[in-house]
């Protein structure tokens, strides 16, 4: 299979007038038009062979090209040869905007912090219009517990006035820590009625339905947070927490033995002493009940 010519069938021309507005240094006729969920699912088909073939090919002449180099990169899953691959791509080309946002994920996940960041900021000085960046900062000071810091940023990438699921979602997120439930609602629904996953720059998009769910679940509207856990575990049903929060919502519903059933998923995922403890307070009560 030709790769390049298997990009080029992918085009979508709306999208190129749309995208190649947002990188005015970059040649358009450099940018094929393809979204990135469509070319993330693209990179995950092509077999080890086909990757390694395709990324000895360098330079490559279309953005989606880097792009998908990039996204090859990161299935290596060892962050040390992610970095060093980065490396070599912009030794080819020190303005190579993806290979900087991927080092700054690698450098994150490795907690060389600092580094990291300067990869971003590399990044955003290529590339201002693009949203990976700027959420990697803030998932670097959200981890940190900067949340002032964080909240900067995204008000960094929201005055160029341009639609972001992926820096939204931490506006929103922000809300909810903030107990403003109504407010971080509100920008979540703006989110989910733009599209769904296949649109969003958002790689995580199961986490804007736990958010909705967290917020709905706050306000004790139990129905509509159980509606959106469900539609969460829908996407992932290995999440790391939402099976845990449904059977909380079931618990206070008294619905003890679905609340038990997810609970016990939850603790095949990921257990926790939050959800333990839930999961004791469900058995006494269905012991009373007897």
């Amino acid at each position: 299979m030709n790769i390049t010519e298997k990009l080029l069938s992918m085009k979508d021309e709306q999208y190129k007038a749309f995208h190649s507005k947002l990188m005015p240094t970059v040649d358009e006729n450099r940018v094929i038009g393809i979204r990135i969920p469509v070319l993330r699912k693209f990179a995950k088909e092509l077999s080890a062979e086909q990757a390694k073939e395709f990324m000895q090919g360098l330079p490559h002449f279309y953005y989606e090209e880097n792009n998908l180099h990039a996204f090859l990169i990161e299935r290596i899953g060892d962050y040390d040869e992610c970095i060093k691959a980065c490396e070599a791509l912009i030794e080819k080309d020190d303005r190579d905007y993806i290979a900087y946002s991927f080092m700054s994920k690698a450098c994150y996940e490795l907690d060389y912090i600092k580094e990291s960041m300067v990869a971003c900021e590399k990044a955003i000085a290529i590339y201002p219009y693009v949203s990976e960046p700027y959420v990697q900062e803030i998932k670097i000071y959200v981890k940190f517990g900067q949340d002032d810091n964080a909240k900067k940023i995204v008000e960094r990438f929201k005055v160029m006035g341009i639609e972001s699921d992926n820096v939204e979602y931490y506006e929103a997120y922000f809300y909810e820590k903030e107990e403003n439930y109504e407010k971080a609602l509100q920008i979540v629904n703006n989110i989910l009625r733009r599209g769904g996953p296949e649109e969003s720059d958002m790689e995580e998009y199961v986490e804007i339905y736990v958010l909705k769910g967290v917020c709905h679940e706050k306000l004790q509207d139990y129905d509509k947070a159980a509606q959106c856990y469900i539609k969460a575990i829908e996407l992932d049903d290995n999440h790391k927490t939402v099976h845990g929060r449904l059977g909380i919502v079931y618990k206070n519903q008294g619905k003890f033995a679905d609340a038990l059933k997810e609970l016990d998923r939850q603790m095949e995922i990921n257990a926790s002493v939050f959800f333990l403890i839930h999961r004791g307070i469900i058995n006494r009560a269905m012991s009373n009940n007897k």
